[in-house]
């Protein structure tokens, strides 16, 4: 399995590489830092061959999203809605679009200390409660 791994070199000896897949590694000495997609075991031989130049080799793999970010990602990608009709065809491009919530309305869903600080912090938030056809100035509620 690959994955992405961080590498910052600070000092030692200059050194480059390249590997298959991979951008070349040029450490002029000073301070790098690079992303190579590789195994376990690849990155513990490039921690290893980094190290041996005597600098000072951090290490660490890139984090891989959780279960909550990937349920949040599928519900703004619509996955599991694909039959829901949203109220009108602005909903996906306005501020109080919340799809991740089961009232995917602001407006209707949020509470009222939250809408009062949006209204005051964003002014798309304004806008598009303005503009909105259901609950802006003209649509009402």
């Amino acid at each position: 399995m690959h994955d992405i791994w961080t590498f910052r070199v600070k000092g030692g000896t200059p050194f480059a590489f390249g590997l298959p897949g991979n951008p070349r590694v040029e450490h002029k000495g000073a301070m790098s830092l690079f992303n190579l997609l590789l195994t376990k075991d690849e990155a513990g031989l490039v921690l290893r061959q980094a190290s041996a130049y005597g600098g000072e080799v951090e290490c660490r793999m890139l984090e891989g999203q959780t279960t909550e970010q990937h349920a949040e990602r599928l519900a703004l990608l619509g996955k599991g809605k694909e039959a829901t009709v949203w109220p009108c065809a602005k909903c996906p491009g306005c501020f109080w679009f919340d799809p991740i919530e089961t009232e995917p309305c602001g407006v209707r869903g949020w509470t009222p200390d939250i809408k009062d600080a949006a209204i005051k912090a964003h002014l798309k938030a304004t806008d598009d409660l303005a503009e909105c056809p259901i609950h802006g100035i003209e649509g009402g509620d």
